[in-house]
């Protein structure tokens, strides 16, 4: 009774900062505290859901399913939980329909690590403006209809296989400035919208031929952006390359890519080469005239972070691939490794040359 008359003599934006900065469990509490604070509160409180546990997601979407009018609060959604398959039907019915009657979200995050039986990504009726969609390497999902009929997406985060995207029209994504994706759904998302874009990240962990297609590739794309960060993963290892080959790599391809602004490079692989990398970056940045030094950025990885980017996408490679894709892919990085190669001998001291009598004399 004292909180609810203290309530009363509150200004509602001082209610509002006090429920915006609490708990959720805090949250829900305020809400049966009086009306006034319940209109305030259960706006914070289904503004915004993020990952929570089974019973509680359980609990979410039963009312977000039964209670539209709550459902149209809900501005942002998270959901990633390893579901068994004993009960995944069941569950996805649920969050199909608390989907349905979001019609005010924008912002969207689905990390589905088991075959979905029902298409979710039909279901969505809000407005988004931000999608990360990472979906399981098993069985179908066309995604192509819900990235065609989102036009207001700005940032997309996406691991799908190519045929997802296989008929994604030219025009879709007009407002994509951020993407982030897989090297194997890239070509077909940026020949479609890198004019655009302000940030690109490749996810996977490439290794120096990899890292030299893509690059190349970037190099051939039309109409490039004016500016653009670029976040890249490379693997180092001193037994298969030399790390000053790296960097002149880098350099020299970086001259073709005129759009990177901004590097941010994360390296895995041997701690030594590791900072070699960085030693070489810190000392010759004027290699870089058009990248903004100011923003470059170098941050070794962990062993365990490695670990478990690799096993993320490996999931997805292997069923990707196919006999054709992956003799293309070698051959590629063959080619690459040579020109490679004649970077570093470019880079190294030329060899001292015989006399011409020693020659003859042998």
């Amino acid at each position: 009774m004292l909180l609810t008359k203290i309530s009363a003599r509150l200004p509602t934006e001082l209610i509002y900062l006090v429920i915006k900065y609490t708990t959720t469990d805090t949250q829900a509490r305020l809400a049966a505290v009086s009306r006034h604070i319940y209109s305030i509160s259960i706006r914070s409180l289904y503004a915004s859901i993020p990952d929570m546990s089974v019973t509680r997601t359980t609990q979410c979407l039963l009312t977000l399913s039964k209670r539209p009018d709550l459902a149209n609060l809900v501005q942002s959604f998270s959901f990633g939980l390893p579901l068994s398959p004993h009960f995944l039907q069941a569950f996805l019915v649920l969050l199909s329909r608390a989907l349905h009657n979001m019609n005010n979200l924008r912002v969207l995050s689905l990390d589905m690590d088991a075959p979905l039986p029902i298409n979710l990504l039909n279901q969505i009726s809000g407005r988004l403006t931000k999608l990360t969609c990472i979906l399981p390497p098993e069985g179908s999902y066309p995604i192509s209809q819900l990235l065609s009929n989102q036009p207001t997406i700005e940032e997309l985060h996406i691991v799908c296989r190519p045929e997802d995207i296989s008929t994604l029209s030219p025009e879709s994504l007009p407002a994509l400035k951020v993407l982030t994706a897989p090297t194997w759904i890239l070509n077909t998302l940026l020949s479609l919208r890198l004019t655009h874009l302000s940030r690109l990240c490749i996810l996977d962990i490439m290794e120096l031929p990899e890292l030299l297609t893509v690059l190349m590739t970037l190099i051939t794309l039309p109409s490039p952006p004016e500016s653009m960060q670029l976040v890249i993963h490379v693997k180092i290892s001193s037994d298969w390359i030399p790390t000053a080959a790296l960097f002149h790599a880098l350099v020299a391809l970086s001259q073709g890519i005129l759009c990177v602004s901004s590097l941010r490079l994360y390296t895995y692989g041997d701690i030594i080469c590791q900072e070699e990398l960085q030693d070489m970056f810190a000392s010759n940045l004027s290699e870089f005239p058009r990248l903004d030094t100011s923003r470059l950025t170098f941050r070794p990885v962990t062993s365990d972070e490695y670990i478990n980017n690799s096993a993320r996408f490996q999931s997805m490679q292997t069923p990707l691939g196919g006999g054709s894709l992956q003799n293309a892919m070698r051959h590629m990085s063959n080619v690459v490794a040579n020109l490679l190669s004649t970077l570093a001998a470019l880079s190294s001291p030329p060899a001292p040359q015989a006399e011409p009598n020693q020659t003859q004399a042998n």
